[in-house]
């Protein structure tokens, strides 16, 4: 290329020329012969480039941005989803029990098949349901575990809802029976009721409320109770309480008479006595039957402070007439008066003497004109039983000694009569079956000869 201004040949690219100073303006050469043009300073190649460059700093910028979208997507939830498992964990050591579940359900509403959630709810409401039934609350554990079943319903809470109905179910039965012996019959017949709800098959349950039956002299009812639960389940225990139930001699559980029915030689009832007990398990009132169940006298008996009866009864033994007992007691002398039936006429009267515990030691008896019939003199074992009864004459000769054997159930199981010089004129032997029901009464004579025998279907 030339200088315009000095004619000299200068370099393609000059600004200025190197010998004149002047400045070179630049002009294109044109086209010829089909060659390329002759490229000025900003070539085509360089401009491509730079696009090239410019789409992929967009391209990165635009994978930048999508993957900060992702990690904004995925991240945030699960970095949310950490949180609330975590504050669940803090509020189950902290025994918030009701506050974990809903950090853990929020835990769940983020991601719904969170195993570390899902565990950690699960573990939540058995540790509730743990602390609950140490509190005693029962019906609060076991409808909690009822809510988790249907709310989560792992391996672990369905176990857990198994163990605590077995837990509800023997501290219920507890509970019934701590009622029972405290006389609350009606808290205790609910409590087996609760078990039965839960249960149906519960024998335990069903003896329960069969005893609240009984000690509430409800004996149909109980026998009823009875029939339903062997149809249903069987067992041996429900069968023995329908043997009984049906004999018409029927106890409690802890042994007390409730009713004993009386027969004549040819097991014919005669007449039946109903029993009800205070909270010392003293006998509080007597009420006398016909055979088919009619009304026919009452006795409420009455104690003093020292537990010693100052209302009681006696009764005819042939008829089952029952006869009341008044007493007073002056230190531990005593005067009694028998009247006929409840209200009737003064019968007879006695006088005697009691030990520290209220037992008789002796008494005189006389009819009501106040002539002397007979004394007695009263020994007792170790245990607190009669085993001796010494009767004299008015002129204080020994007429008869009556002894007597009990079991290991405390119940009489011989009884003999002989004289002084050790003449036996009678014994009575007196057999009864596990549950403590006598099962048979056989007399002998004084030759050991059988002369009679009672025995109890």
């Amino acid at each position: 290329m030339l200088c315009q201004n000095c004619g000299n040949e200068v370099p393609q690219e000059s600004l200025f020329c190197p010998y004149c100073g002047a400045k070179i303006e630049q002009e294109q050469t044109p086209l010829q012969n089909n060659t390329e043009p002759v490229q000025n300073s900003t070539a085509p190649e360089d401009l491509s480039i730079k696009k090239k460059k410019r789409i992929i700093i967009g391209l990165i910028s635009a994978i930048v941005v999508v993957a900060l979208v992702a990690v904004f997507v995925v991240l945030i939830p699960i970095i949310r989803c950490n949180h609330y498992i975590s504050l669940g964990e803090k509020r189950v050591k902290a025994g918030k029990y009701e506050e974990a579940v809903d950090a853990y359900n929020d835990a769940l509403k983020i991601k719904s098949n969170n195993k570390k959630a899902i565990n950690g709810l699960s573990k939540t409401y058995v540790n509730w349901v743990d602390d609950l039934m140490e509190k005693g609350e029962y019906d609060e554990a076991l409808a909690k575990i009822n809510e988790a079943v249907e709310e989560v319903g792992t391996e672990e809470v369905i176990q857990c809802q198994a163990d605590t109905v077995v837990k509800y179910c023997d501290a219920e039965l507890e509970l019934g029976n701590s009622d029972l012996d405290s006389l609350s019959y009606d808290d205790a017949r609910a409590a087996y009721e609760k078990i039965l709800e839960i249960n149906p098959e519960s024998e335990d349950a069903y003896l329960g409320v069969i005893e609240v039956d009984i000690r509430n002299n409800e004996f149909e009812s109980a026998l009823e109770v009875a029939k339903k639960a062997y149809a249903l389940i069987g067992g041996e225990k429900l069968n023995e309480k329908i043997d009984m139930l049906e004999s018409g001699n029927i106890f409690a559980s802890n042994g007390w008479v409730m009713r004993e029915t009386c027969y004549d030689a040819d097991h014919n009832p005669v007449y039946i006595h109903e029993y009800t007990y205070n909270i010392k398990g003293d006998t509080a009132s007597i009420t006398w039957k016909d055979p088919d169940g009619t009304y026919r006298d009452r006795i409420d008996l009455e104690y003093n402070d020292k537990g010693w009866e100052t209302v009681s009864y006696s009764y005819v033994t042939s008829t089952g007439e029952l006869n009341k007992k008044v007493i007073e007691y002056d230190g531990y002398n005593f005067s009694e008066i028998e009247y006929e039936g409840t209200s009737g006429e003064v019968d007879e009267y006695k006088d005697g003497k009691v030990n520290e515990d209220g037992k008789t030691l002796e008494w005189t008896r006389y009819n009501s004109n106040h002539d002397f019939l007979e004394r007695r003199i009263f020994d007792y074992d170790e245990n607190g039983h009669n085993i001796k009864q010494t009767l004299y004459t008015s002129q204080g000769d020994i007429s008869d000694i009556y002894e007597f054997e009990f079991n290991d159930l405390g119940k009489v199981s011989k009884r003999i009569e002989h004289r002084e010089d050790g003449y036996v004129r009678e014994t009575v032997v007196y057999e009864y079956n596990e549950a403590g029901i006598m099962i048979k009464e056989t007399t002998y004579d004084d030759t050991g000869k059988v002369v009679r025998t009672v025995e109890s279907d």
